[in-house]
C-alpha cells in the first residue's frame, strides 16, 4: 500500500509501521479516535452502571430536567 511502510527487526520480523501522514492522515485519525474510545470504554468496565430511571430521577432531583 502506498505510503505504509513495516519496519523490520534482525530477523525480519515487523516490529513496526511508518505511515506516511500525508497520505492516510484522515484514516489515521479516525483510527486512533476509535482506539481512545476503546481504551476509555475498557478502563470503566468495572464500573457501576445506572438504569436510564436511576440518571433521570438524579437529574430531576438536581433540577436538570423536568
Amino acid at each position: 500500500m502506498k505510503g505504509i511502510n513495516f519496519v523490520t527487526n534482525a530477523k525480519g520480523e515487523k516490529v513496526g509501521l511508518m505511515i506516511d501522514l500525508k497520505n492516510h492522515d484522515k484514516v489515521i485519525n479516525e483510527y486512533l479516535e476509535d482506539l481512545f474510545d476503546l481504551i476509555d470504554i475498557n478502563s470503566r468496565k468495572d464500573e457501576e452502571t445506572l438504569s436510564w430511571d436511576e440518571v433521570k430521577k438524579g437529574l430531576q432531583e438536581d433540577g436538570i430536567i423536568d
